[in-house]
């Protein structure tokens, strides 16, 4: 998850692993990424994510699951998932 842009959404769809973003980038970022920083809580559009946290991301978006809710919501949408992806957000609390 970023509160930056992506590029190439065709092939990050081919990824196994899921990708969201607040948008398309057109312009290609180079060879080089160096991450800034891991394991830290972030703020994105507004709302904070802290590591340990799970997060249900599709095409449309993503939600935090409170973890009080967890285990009902893994039982009870275990058939209507689709193609959404839920993502612990590793590290500590």
């Amino acid at each position: 998850m970023t509160d930056g842009r992506l590029r190439d959404f065709d092939e990050l769809a081919a990824e196994p692993f899921a990708a969201w973003c607040s948008g398309e980038a057109v312009a290609w970022g180079g060879a080089v990424v160096t991450p800034f920083q891991a394991n830290v809580p972030v703020v994105i559009e507004g709302v904070g994510i802290y590591p340990g946290q799970y997060i249900f991301c599709d095409s449309s978006g993503a939600v935090v699951i409170p973890d009080s809710d967890i285990d009902e919501v893994l039982l009870t949408s275990t058939c209507s998932l689709g193609l959404g992806v839920f993502v612990l957000v590793r590290g500590l609390r």
